[in-house]
C-alpha cells in the first residue's frame, strides 16, 4: 500500500511547494503563507510642498467616497482624489463640492449622475465651488424640503441616501422636521 509519507506529502521532510514546512500561524493544517507575510497595505502617501511625506488624508477621502452620489472604482477614485490634492486643491473644497453636486442631483435619474472617478478626472469640483452663485435647481430645494419632511413625519421609508445634507438643513431650519425626526429616518445630520 505505500508508507505514510507517499499517501500525504505534507507530512514529508519537504515540503511540495518548497517552501518551509511548518503550518501557518492561522492554521495549523495549513501550509499556505509563511509567517512573514503581511496582508495590510501601506497607507497612501502624498509629498507636501517641503518635501516630506504625509499620509493621505483618508478621513477626507472616506467622507468624500459616502457623500459622493454615485460611487464607482474605489481605487482609481482616490488615485484621482490624491492627484487632486498633490496638484494643490485641499481636501476640503473637493468634499464640499461633492456634497452640493449630490445636492444638486437629488432627485435626477442615476444614468445622469457622474460616477465619482469620471467626476474626479475631469475636476468637476471646479464647478461646484463655492463662491459659485447657486443654480435654478437649488432654487427648488425648498420644495425637496417640503417633499421629504411629510415622508419623514409620515414615518414612510427613506432611502439612506435620498436626503442629502443640505436638504436636511434646509428641513431643520425651516422647522419642518428636527434633528431627531431625521435621525430616526436614517438621514445623517
Amino acid at each position: 500500500m505505500g508508507s505514510q509519507t507517499e499517501k500525504h506529502p505534507q507530512n514529508a521532510e519537504k515540503a511540495v511547494s518548497q517552501n518551509d514546512a511548518k503550518p501557518c500561524l492561522k492554521n495549523a493544517q495549513s501550509r499556505v503563507s509563511k509567517r512573514d507575510t503581511n496582508l495590510v497595505k501601506k497607507s497612501v502617501k502624498e509629498h507636501c510642498v517641503d518635501g516630506t511625506a504625509t499620509t493621505l488624508n483618508s478621513e477626507a477621502f472616506e467622507e468624500f467616497w459616502k457623500s459622493y452620489p454615485r460611487p464607482k472604482n474605489r481605487d482609481r477614485t482616490a488615485k484621482l482624489f490624491s492627484d487632486a490634492i498633490e496638484a494643490g486643491t485641499s481636501a476640503d473644497t473637493i468634499v464640499r463640492a461633492a456634497a452640493r453636486y449630490r445636492a444638486e442631483n437629488i432627485g435626477n435619474n442615476p444614468q445622469y449622475v457622474a460616477f465619482s472617478d469620471n467626476w474626479l478626472d475631469r475636476k468637476r469640483w471646479e464647478d461646484f465651488a463655492a463662491d459659485i452663485a447657486p443654480s435654478a435647481r437649488d432654487c427648488g430645494k425648498g420644495d425637496l424640503a417640503a417633499f421629504w419632511a411629510v415622508r419623514v413625519k409620515a414615518r414612510r421609508y427613506i432611502a439612506p441616501s435620498a436626503i442629502g445634507p443640505l436638504v436636511a438643513s434646509e428641513m431643520i431650519d425651516r422647522g419642518l422636521v428636527n434633528e431627531s425626526d431625521l435621525i430616526r429616518a436614517g438621514v445623517r445630520v
